[in-house]
C-alpha cells in the first residue's frame, strides 16, 4: 500500500468495508426515517429516539460508522492528507454516545442537542475541508463545496424560522451519505496525484504547541500530527471525564437520579481522568516548545 494508503500511523479502511456499512446506514436511515410520516414537525429523530431506543441505537452505531470510515476513505482514496479532518472525524464518534443515549427532557435534552449539533458539524466540516482542498482542480468540487455549503445554511435558517421537522433532519443527512457513496465508490470526481509521502509527514511544530496550550487535553495537537493512538487517547479520557462530572447533573439515558456517594465517585472518576488528560498536555506543551527552539521535525 502506498504511504497515502494510511492517515499517519492509522490504517485506512479498505473500499469493501466502507462501502458495506455506508450502504447499510443508508438504508437504514430511510427506512427508520419513515416510521411515521416525517413531514410533521413532532416526527423527528430525537422523538424516534424517544419512542424507539433501541432502534435509535441502532441508528447511531451505523451512522457514525458510515461517516467515519467512509471519511477516512475519502481520504485515502483522493490523497488527501487532511490532520484536521481526521481528527475531526474521530472526535465524532465520541459525541455519538451523547446523541442516542441522552435523549430526555431539561437538561438531558440540552444536552442531546449539544452533542448532536457538535456531531453534525465535526463530520460536516471534515467533509467540507476535502472538497474546499480540491476547489480549484476541477469544476465538480467547486459546484459540490457550493451546494453543500447551501444546504447547511438553509438547514440552519430553516431550523429557526420554520422550527423542526423530521425531512430538516433526514435529507441532509441522506444527501451526505450519498455524497460519500458518489465520492468513494464512482469515478465522478477525478483523482489527481497526491502530495509526495515527505510532504504529508511534514510536521508543522508551532502550530501543534498552540493546539497543546488551546485543546490539548483533548489531545488535538497529537492528531494534528498524526500521532493518532496518542490523540484520541487524551480525547477519550477527557470526554469520558466531561461525561462522569456532568452524569450526576443530567443523567445518561436509562442511568438517572444518581446521587450521594454514586455521584461523588462520578465526580472523582471524572475529574482524575481530566486531571491526568491536563498533565499529559502540559508535557507534550514543553516537550513540542523544547522541539520548536530546536528546530526539529519528528
Amino acid at each position: 500500500m502506498s504511504d497515502y494508503g494510511k492517515i499517519g500511523a492509522f490504517k485506512a479502511p479498505n473500499k469493501t468495508m466502507s462501502m458495506v456499512v455506508l450502504t447499510m446506514a443508508l438504508v437504514y436511515n430511510v427506512i427508520f426515517g419513515f416510521i411515521r410520516n416525517p413531514a410533521e414537525t413532532d416526527n423527528t429523530l430525537s422523538w424516534l429516539g424517544y419512542d424507539y431506543p433501541h432502534g435509535f441505537l441502532m441508528w447511531g452505531v451505523l451512522t457514525a460508522a458510515a461517516f467515519f470510515l467512509n471519511i477516512i476513505y475519502l481520504y485515502k482514496k483522493f490523497g488527501y492528507p487532511g490532520r484536521v479532518g481526521t481528527a475531526f472525524a474521530i472526535a465524532a464518534i465520541f459525541f455519538m454516545p451523547g446523541v442516542v443515549f441522552i435523549n430526555d427532557w431539561g437538561w438531558e435534552q440540552t444536552a442531546h442537542l449539544i452533542a448532536t449539533l457538535i456531531f453534525i458539524a465535526l463530520n460536516s466540516i471534515a467533509i467540507l475541508m476535502f472538497f474546499i482542498h480540491n476547489y480549484k482542480k476541477h469544476i465538480k468540487y467547486r459546484i459540490t463545496t457550493f451546494l453543500v455549503i447551501l444546504i447547511l445554511a438553509g438547514m440552519i435558517t430553516v431550523q429557526f424560522t420554520l422550527g423542526k421537522s423530521g425531512l430538516l433532519e433526514l435529507v441532509p443527512l441522506w444527501l451526505a451519505l450519498v455524497l460519500l457513496f458518489i465520492s468513494n465508490f464512482t469515478s465522478f470526481y477525478p483523482v489527481y496525484p497526491c502530495e509526495t509521502a515527505k510532504a504529508q509527514k511534514k510536521k508543522n511544530i508551532k502550530t501543534a504547541r498552540k493546539l497543546a496550550c488551546t485543546l490539548g487535553i483533548f489531545g488535538a495537537h497529537n492528531l494534528y500530527m498524526n500521532r493518532i493512538y496518542k490523540g484520541v487517547g487524551q480525547l477519550v479520557m477527557s470526554i469520558t471525564g466531561i461525561f462522569l462530572c456532568l452524569i450526576p447533573v443530567i443523567g445518561m439515558g436509562y442511568v438517572n437520579d444518581i446521587a450521594g456517594g454514586d455521584a461523588k465517585i462520578c465526580l472523582a472518576a471524572g475529574v482524575s481522568l481530566l486531571s491526568g488528560a491536563a498533565v499529559w498536555a502540559a508535557r507534550d506543551v514543553f516537550r513540542l516548545k523544547r522541539l520548536e527552539s530546536f528546530d526539529v521535525s519528528e
